[in-house]
């Protein structure tokens, strides 16, 4: 496979791993000068995580090791997933106002 091909299978993956870096410096930023509640930290660390796991996956596109990445990509995305989920369970606690 010529170098062409691989780094444009690998475009969609360094993509992703953008923006998942970004939103993760974006919740940071918005924590810090306190306009969302630390909570959100939560979804800065999925991202931070989920940006990982894509940018083992650019790495590796078009070779035939990727299978000794394989569980640390879904160690990374089992990671992430737990704490997106906690972030969800936050985000919905937040929204539910109890007024007595």
């Amino acid at each position: 496979m010529d170098v062409s091909a691989t780094l444009m299978m690998a475009l969609p993956y360094y993509l992703m791993t953008v923006a998942a870096w970004g939103t993760a410096a974006m919740c940071v930023v918005a924590v810090r000068i306190r306009i969302r509640p630390p909570w959100v930290l939560l979804l800065g660390g999925a991202c931070l995580l989920l940006g990982a796991a894509m940018f083992l996956m650019a790495a590796t596109a078009g070779h035939t090791g990727r299978a000794v990445f394989a569980p640390h990509i879904r160690a990374l995305n089992l990671c992430a997933g737990a704490l997106w989920l906690a972030w969800v369970v936050m985000f919905a606690r937040s929204m539910v106002t109890i007024r007595r």
